[in-house]
């Protein structure tokens, strides 16, 4: 295989296992929410959602951030006040 289009290959990986990577914490992130909200019982849909958003703009800081509103509010309410 010609050395340029090796290189080129490599990067493309390079760049795939990256997105991949990126995209395992999104939904990591996503379902540890999730998984903290589900404490206070069935979790609305307008809460879904918004989370499910999140993921699909992969927007990993915001739910950075929520998982820690997600770990110290006390309701769906109080979580929804940051959503």
């Amino acid at each position: 295989m010609c050395l340029a289009i090796e290189e080129m290959y490599m990067d493309g990986k390079r760049e795939g296992e990256i997105k991949g990577e990126i995209k395992g914490r999104i939904n990591g992130t996503a379902q540890a929410i999730f998984d903290l909200l589900e404490d206070f019982g069935a979790i609305p849909t307008q809460i879904r959602d918004g989370i499910e958003k999140l993921v699909k703009e992969m927007n990993l800081e915001r739910l950075r951030m929520l998982h820690k509103v997600a770990a110290r509010c006390g309701s769906f309410e109080e979580f929804e006040r940051q959503l």
